[in-house]
């Protein structure tokens, strides 16, 4: 299975120094997975450029349950998203 909500990414530090920068103590607001959507957003609205390789995983193989609640997840991650459009 691929997953692309791992939140193993690799960042330019230069990105991150400028977001800093922009942003300060606000560069990530949001809390838990939608995290991940946040630190995106507000990067590609600096005009960054994106490429992932997803990670195959063998769930199969993982002891537990997933600790995400996916439909909190999903509610908070739209909603973060229609803020950041909205610029509110």
């Amino acid at each position: 299975m691929k997953d692309f909500t791992c939140g193993y990414r690799a960042y330019r530090g230069s990105v991150l120094v400028s977001a800093v920068s922009r942003y300060g103590s606000r560069f990530v607001e949001a809390e838990g997975f939608p995290c991940m959507a946040d630190i995106l957003l507000k990067l590609r609205k600096q005009g960054a450029v994106f490429g992932e390789v997803p990670m195959i995983l063998r769930y199969d193989l993982k002891r537990g349950l997933s600790k995400m609640r996916v439909g909190m997840t999903i509610r908070q991650t739209l909603w973060l998203v229609i803020k950041r459009r909205l610029k509110f």
